[in-house]
């Protein structure tokens, strides 16, 4: 695998254009994985945010952990009140013993793939993903 550019500080901007979302979004999501230590920042004008580590060992899982928490595993997607308000619950919900297989599944996915890895797989996608 290679890592491209992985000591290059890309800014704000730049990934924000790249992937299409805006500005602030981006800031307070790139802020939050550097404050755990996924990302560095560097502020000023040749600033920006680069991975902490190897990309190709930062799971999809580790991210997802950090901005979402790992209960999005665990809990009714459609947020039906039956299924959170105890785990024995759930199984009254129509949805939730379809859905649970998938996000088990979904789980698995996350835990088993690298940023790194899904970056050397899309060419365009390596030059705003801070690889």
């Amino acid at each position: 695998m290679a890592v491209y550019g992985k000591d290059k500080l890309l800014n704000i901007k730049e990934i924000a254009k790249g992937l299409d979302v805006p500005e602030p979004f981006l800031g307070k999501i790139l802020q939050t994985l550097a404050k755990k230590k996924i990302l560095t920042s560097q502020r000023g004008i040749s600033g920006g945010f680069k991975f902490a580590r190897d990309p190709c060992k930062v799971s999809f899982l580790e991210i997802v952990e950090v901005i979402d928490g790992l209960d999005v595993f665990h809990e009714c997607i459609l947020g039906v009140r039956i299924c959170t308000s105890t785990p024995e619950h759930a199984k009254d919900c129509p949805f939730h013993t379809k859905l649970d297989p998938l996000l088990l599944k979904l789980y698995k996915v996350f835990k088993e793939n690298s940023v790194g890895d899904f970056a050397d797989k899309l060419e365009d996608f390596r030059d705003f993903v801070l690889i």
